[in-house]
């Protein structure tokens, strides 16, 4: 484009007036030139941003591992959306065979707990909650117990999405 255009016949070239061709290659050069400086900029401010992501990422990754025996995530139907692995070491199941299921939908049949009623309510008024306590039989036949806490997740407008949380197994502090 700049060679054709101080020759005259390029794109920019001004035929009745010769002198502004110059002054056209210099606008366009000045053109390319901020809008690649403002895509290298842009291009380094994401790549930047998708680091810090990455980053708070796995400090999330590690302080759950750290805090927990498992996380899981449900949605706004109290419906489970994700568990961790740890849910198949402490807990000996599946976690993808629990998934779309409501915490009453998995309990044991004839199960009775004391503290789901209250902890059902909890769950209603969307509050977080900290340290439920529940028990489960093991598949060979001890009983384990364990905690969950929860927080609500809402959207921008404050609409509820859910709850995101953790579990812990206590049966160690329990025996003690």
């Amino acid at each position: 484009a700049i060679y054709f255009t101080a020759r005259g016949s390029g794109p920019f070239a001004t035929p009745d007036v010769p002198h502004d061709n110059a002054r056209i290659v210099v606008l366009f050069s000045l053109v390319v030139t901020s809008l690649s400086f403002l895509v290298s900029t842009l291009s380094q401010a994401l790549r930047d941003a998708l680091a810090r992501s990455r980053e708070e990422s796995e400090r999330f990754r590690n302080l759950t591992k750290l805090s927990s025996d498992w996380y899981w995530e449900q949605d706004a139907e109290l419906r489970f959306t994700m568990m961790s692995e740890g849910v198949r070491k402490e807990l000996g199941i599946e976690p993808a065979s629990h998934l779309g299921l409501k915490r009453e939908e998995i309990m044991p049949e004839g199960y009775v707990d004391a503290n789901w009623e209250n902890h059902k309510r909890t769950l209603l008024q969307h509050l977080p909650f900290d340290n439920v306590p529940f028990a489960r039989r093991s598949p060979d036949g001890e009983v384990r117990h364990y905690v969950v806490s929860g927080q609500p997740m809402f959207d921008r407008d404050g609409k509820f999405r859910g709850y995101r949380g953790i579990g812990r197994n206590i049966t160690g502090i329990k025996r003690a």
